[in-house]
């Protein structure tokens, strides 16, 4: 499906719903500012489940890795997008 985004949140705090709110939020700002109006980009509710093992991480990796038209993967604070002839682009998740 290209209609949705996985998020895999390491180290995520107890209340994994105020997290997802907070990265649905943020980036509904940031999006709506770049289109350059207010838009609503996001169902309600979605998925907070925990991944209890390094074996439940470790699919939940593979999964979204493997999902087609992927746009970026961000892993260790670095982005990768990937480019036609299996090249990437790497740059950090603040900006830099």
């Amino acid at each position: 499906m290209t209609n949705h985004v996985h998020f895999l949140v390491a180290d995520c705090p107890t209340d994994a719903t105020v997290v997802r709110r907070i990265l649905k939020g943020n980036s509904q700002a940031a999006l709506s500012t770049d289109q350059g109006s207010p838009c609503r980009w996001w169902t309600a509710g979605g998925s907070d489940r925990y991944k209890n093992d390094n074996l439940a991480v470790e699919n939940a990796i593979r999964y979204i890795e493997n999902q087609e038209r992927i746009l970026v993967t961000i892993r260790d604070n670095l982005i990768h997008r990937d480019k036609p002839g299996g090249t990437s682009d790497v740059g950090t998740s603040n900006g830099t």
